[in-house]
């Protein structure tokens, strides 16, 4: 809750706690101090109300409050406040349409009928009284009491004059889904049709279940909003009468002059059985003439494009279902969205969600940390759950009354209704757990499976080598995950034995173990797996967890987010069959920039692609960079000054990659599956060397400060391991020093040695260590520039400089660099030192966060359907 907001109005109202929010506004539940009632007190987002102007909206909104209507939710209190522009209308403790929209997915006719005509009655009084609403959705029309008031009018007017400073800073009003062509395209002057289009589109979806145009995006749904017609209702639901359909379809035309001029002509049609019937004649004829001939050639290489995938699709044994997306979208707040790239840096989940499908818990970014936030996906409810900052990979229990979390190097859980945390066990290097059943979990731990009682706080190794687990219904087999491939092993064997899935059909018939390229697998009803494409597309195949046997794969559904390092994909399936999501980018894809002082002023000319680690030749002249392809994780090395790449190598994972001084080679960690790796020298392309492992042992690549020696950690024990190369065979040493060790790396005079620790604290240690150690801040990514400084990232993506000196502690105190939310901040390196001074950066998608989650009801069984025929 906002404090300053809270003590602004303590005089009139007590602010409870925040119940929504949108673009405009955000939402709280408060109590009149004065008439001893509940209100909702709607406060204007900061730069809205910078725009409009306080003498403006209090000017405005005189109009508003004196709009008197049986279906119009009427305006108590309005003011500003220390800053805040506000408004306070009643609290309806009902549902709104959004909800029932939810819970019965299609409205009887009468009672759409019914809904659309009060609402088309309050707006026609609102136009001839001089107030357009401008964002007519569900989620505006509250229900009382069977009836419906149409909300949110307090601040339509004070944005409509303000309107040309609102295009002028990047902000409309209005939803996709229910926005009008004109208003989509900024068309200064909106009329009364582009509300009659709005309430045309919510009743459109109040009989079919699903507005009249959808996509995975806002621009996705404008284009089919400017470009195409909404199929005819009566196709899809046969009960519909003519002259509604007639009506709705009139209220849908992209030209507002061919609209109905006012909402209560809209209100007659849907009960005329005259002009509108024979618009829904016209509709039905256009809809059945044959194509333009100006729309021949796109849609004709569309086609062909749909047919090269099919080809390919039938090649690689996969199949592309032509699966529903009808759904819902539940809104989260403004400041608290979904934070992906932060969560990422981990690897884990940033969304659990409750078996019944009543809510989601999720990791919300709230600047500089994380906390986890409570969201109904049945109702408006989203608040922050208390003691929960810089949590990471929620998960809940089978009942949903508890939320178990990561944060440091502890698991902690605390009930979802708040309440005391609890911490559970101190976990390194913790990799995603699961909730096995009231008082037994199972986490992933330096990528070894180990349970967790609560009843005697005893932790057991159940099985090793698996990142990013799913455990199946039977509890007895965990689905493991990283990079392009996923494997299981079974929780109840510690001997870490390592079974692949196997498809019906390899693309690839030379592998001598065909393996399923996905990650992120669960088994849906003990004989369907579901798991992410690397592209993320969710896909869904027949499986058989005793032979391992997968059936031909289907592609479902695109576009589901997915983290590029670790291949974890943001859905979730409840006990009634229902899929729930968090749309986004595909992949993490970032393109190289080069920054001085963190100002952007080259892009180097190399492709954008999938990164997941790669390091810059210390002679500026070369970048190796590996990606995750369908085939397993590629090497490429890349010509900065041209943009020419080579493909180099080609494994199952490659792990942190480090030039040696001379430029020549290449260290890095090479696992050809989850029970065989090693630290592997490769020469450079020219060299022309083949690949030498010079450890066998599962060891991450952190540094090569000298041609005679790696830096690496122990991915098991976390110490950080010295390989000199000059010994025949070579010798490691083992740093032994309290706690864990990680990210290695020495001063360019190798008198110092900096690295992160468990608790992901930056540390200085004299090199060779003598036992001090100094702790010089919290953050990652350690690495000396080529003044000898060291510099580090924190979790806020700020960078700091430290400068070394004799003093004691032997360092200055840490300066704030530079800072840009819009690098892609990773697990691993996102950043190095050219050698002309600058820096060269992987920057990453503009979507960092998700302001979204999108839930398709009954998706399973249109998944098992999809499946079935695959295999028929």
């Amino acid at each position: 809750m906002n404090d300053r907001l809270a003590a602004a109005l303590s005089d009139r109202y007590t602010i409870e706690r925040e119940i929504g929010a949108g673009g405009m506004a955000t939402v709280y539940l408060a109590h009149d101090i004065k008439h001893d009632r509940k209100v909702a007190v709607k406060v204007l987002r900061p730069e809205l109300a910078a725009v409009i102007g306080a003498e403006r909206f209090l000017a405005e909104i005189k109009t508003t409050a004196n709009l008197q209507h049986p279906h119009i939710l009427p305006l108590h209190d309005s003011g500003s406040a220390d800053g805040f522009l506000f408004y306070v209308m009643p609290f309806i403790d009902g549902v709104s349409l959004r909800d029932r929209i939810i819970r019965e997915h299609q409205l009887p006719v009468d009672d759409a009928v019914r809904i659309a005509k009060e609402v088309a009655s309050a707006l026609d009084y609102a136009h001839r009284h001089g107030v357009i609403h401008r964002d007519i959705k569900p989620e505006n029309i509250l229900l009382h009491d069977g009836s419906a008031l149409v909300a949110d009018f307090g601040i339509a007017l004070a944005v409509s004059t303000a309107g040309t400073r609102m295009t002028e800073t990047g902000m409309s009003l209005g939803t996709p889904h229910y926005m009008s062509p004109e208003q989509a395209m900024g068309e200064r002057e909106i009329t009364a049709r582009s509300d009659v289009y709005a309430l045309g589109c919510i009743t459109y979806e109040m009989l079919v279940g699903e507005p009249p145009f959808t996509g995975p995006t806002a621009q996705a749904i404008i284009a089919r909003v400017m470009t195409e017609e909404p199929r005819l209702l009566t196709m899809q639901r046969k009960s519909i009468p003519p002259q509604v359909e007639g009506a709705v379809l009139h209220a849908l035309e992209k030209l507002p002059a061919d609209r109905f001029a006012t909402a209560a002509q809209f209100a007659e049609a849907l009960t005329s059985s005259s002009a509108a019937a024979s618009h829904t004649s016209h509709a039905r004829a256009t809809a059945l003439q044959p194509a333009p001939r100006a729309r021949i050639v796109p849609i004709g290489a569309f086609a062909a494009g749909l047919l090269a995938l099919a080809v390919a699709s039938y090649y690689f044994g996969t199949t592309r279902a032509g699966a529903s997306r009808v759904g819902y979208d539940v809104g989260l707040p403004d400041s608290a969205p979904v934070g992906f790239v932060r969560q990422n840096t981990l690897g884990m989940r940033s969304i659990a969600v409750a078996r019944n499908g009543e809510f989601a818990v999720y990791v919300a970014d709230r600047g500089a940390n994380t906390e986890l936030w409570y969201r109904s996906l049945r109702g408006f409810d989203a608040h922050p759950i208390p003691g929960t900052q810089g949590a990471v990979g929620p998960f809940l229990s089978p009942d949903g009354a508890w939320v178990a979390f990561f944060v440091g190097g502890s698991l902690r859980k605390v009930p979802v209704g708040g309440g005391a945390v609890a911490t559970l066990a101190d976990v390194e290097l913790a990799k995603g757990g699961i909730w096995l059943s009231t008082n037994r979990l199972l986490v992933s731990e330096k990528s070894n499976l180990k349970y967790i009682d609560l009843s005697t706080g005893a932790m057991t190794r159940a099985a090793r080598a698996c990142d990013f687990p799913f455990v199946d219904e039977r509890r007895d087999l965990a689905l493991c995950s990283n990079g392009g491939t996923f494997w299981t092993v079974s929780v109840h064997d510690s001997s870490g034995s390592v079974r692949f899935p196997v498809p019906a059909a390899s693309p690839d018939t030379s592998v001598r173990s065909p393996k399923l390229f996905g990650t992120d697998a669960r088994i849906v009803d003990g004989q369907y797996l579901l798991f992410t494409s690397i592209e993320g597309a969710l896909q869904a195949a027949r499986f058989d967890p005793v032979t391992l046997r997968v059936g031909r794969v289907v592609t479902m559904l695109d576009g589901v987010r997915r983290n590029a390092y670790s291949g974890m994909g943001e859905f979730a399936v409840t006990a009634a069959g229902d899929l729930v999501y968090a749309p986004g980018d595909n992949a993490e894809v970032g393109r190289m920039v080069r920054t001085r002082d963190g100002v952007t002023f080259d892009t180097l000319p190399i492709k954008p692609v999938a990164a997941q680690r790669w390091d810059l030749s210390p002679d500026g002249r070369t970048l190796a960079l590996v990606q995750q392809t369908v085939a397993g994780q590629e090497l490429w090395i890349y010509d900065v000054g041209s943009g020419r790449g080579t493909k180099w190598q080609t494994s199952w994972y490659m792990g942190e990659l480090r030039w040696d001084p001379t430029s020549r080679r290449i260290a890095f960690a090479l696992r050809s599956s989850p029970l065989d790796s090693g630290v592997t020298l490769l020469g450079s392309p020219n060299s022309l060397q083949p690949p030498d492992t010079v450890a066998r042992s599962d060891l991450a690549v952190s540094d090569f400060p000298a041609a005679d020696l790696i830096i690496a950690a122990d991915d098991a024990n976390l110490d950080l391991q010295f390989i000199h190369l000059q010994t025949h065979p070579v010798r490691i040493d083992t740093l032994v020093m309290p706690g864990t060790q990680y990210f290695g790396t020495l001063s360019p005079d190798h008198r110092w040695l900096a690295f992160m620790d468990g608790e992901r604290d930056i540390m200085l240690a004299p090199y060779p260590w003598t036992g001090m150690r100094y702790k010089v801040g919290e953050g990652k990514e350690p690495a000396w520039d080529r003044d000898g400084r060291l510099v580090y990232q924190t979790t806020n993506l700020w960078w700091y400089t430290v400068r070394l000196t004799t003093g004691n502690p032997p360092f200055e105190a840490p300066m704030r660099w530079f800072t840009d939310p819009q690098f892609l901040n990773t697990y691993y390196r996102s950043h190095v030192h050219a050698p002309d001074g600058s820096e060269i950066y992987l920057r990453g998608s503009s979507h960092s966060t998700g302001s979204y989650l999108r839930v398709i009801p009954g998706w399973v069984k249109q998944m098992k359907r999809a499946v079935d025929a695959a295999g028929q």
